[in-house]
């Protein structure tokens, strides 16, 4: 039997031995955020990306025993055991993973990619992205001084975290997606509240972990998101109908475009400040 996973383009296990605190550094392509760590003793470079549920390894698929929903459809993978797997002081062993082949985003960043790091979160506390210094620093707790004003509330859907965007007093649901470079918006979404998005003179060579696709540019008048307003921001379109079949998602929210400096995410409290 093929089973049915979900990917889009934190990861939910018993880390153990950090301590109070643990700083990974981190470089940025394309909005992605791309951490070195060791699988099976091997170091790599690994993608970080909230809008996956599993953690993946980049590499061919011979026997076909789980299907992951991708925003472009579904692609082939192989369970995998993954014996040990360490991010800066964070340490697991034996954890069930997926190969798939990744090839498509080894085109279009400057590193080789050994893998997706995916699922509910990396770590059961708080992590901050620091834009700023480019680090990745696994928190127990949230710092007082941490400014609570801008945040958004989230629910865990199929593994990734989904927040709800308003319009007309009417909630839709958007994944927050650290694995994105942009805001993406689905078609029909787009043309059902086609008063709300403006068409511009532009295009978007969009790639996934699985294909590259030409989408169409949009500038967004106004959305109301938690407390966030977005306002006069460009999204991209996409195709998102394959995805969740319980809750209708609308499109994804890159976590790289809502805040040039530190960005923190309780996992505890499902809550985003930035």
């Amino acid at each position: 039997m093929v089973n049915i996973r979900f990917i889009l383009f934190f990861l939910l296990l018993p880390f153990i031995g950090i301590g109070s605190m643990n700083t990974v550094p981190f470089h940025m392509e394309h909005g992605l955020i791309i951490v070195e760590a060791e699988v099976n003793h091997i170091k790599g470079y690994f993608i970080l990306d909230t809008g996956a549920s599993d953690v993946l390894i980049n590499q061919k698929v011979d026997n076909i025993a789980q299907r992951f929903i991708t925003a472009h459809g579904e692609t082939e993978s192989e369970r995998v055991l993954i014996s040990s797997l360490k991010i800066g002081l964070l340490k697991a062993n034996n954890i069930a993973g997926y190969a798939m082949d990744l090839s498509t985003i080894d085109k279009n960043v400057s590193v080789s990619i050994s893998g997706i790091l995916g699922g509910q979160a990396i770590y059961e506390g708080v992590i901050e992205i620091d834009r700023v210094n480019k680090n990745l620093i696994f928190h127990e707790n949230l710092n007082p001084s941490v400014n609570r004003s801008r945040f958004i509330k989230y629910d865990i859907v199929d593994g990734v975290p989904v927040c709800r965007l308003s319009i007309n007093k009417k909630e839709y649901a958007f994944i927050l997606d650290s694995g994105a470079s942009n805001h993406f918006f689905d078609n029909a979404f787009i043309t059902q509240h086609k008063a709300v998005f403006s068409l511009l003179d532009q295009e978007a060579v969009v790639f996934s972990a699985t294909s590259e696709s030409i989408e169409s540019k949009y500038s967004i008048k106004s959305l109301l998101m938690g407390n966030l307003l977005l306002h006069n921001e460009v999204i991209t379109s996409g195709d998102f109908s394959a995805l969740i079949d319980d809750i209708k998602i609308c499109g994804l929210i890159s976590l790289s475009k809502l805040s040039n400096s530190s960005l923190y995410i309780d996992t505890k409290e499902s809550v985003i400040y930035f």
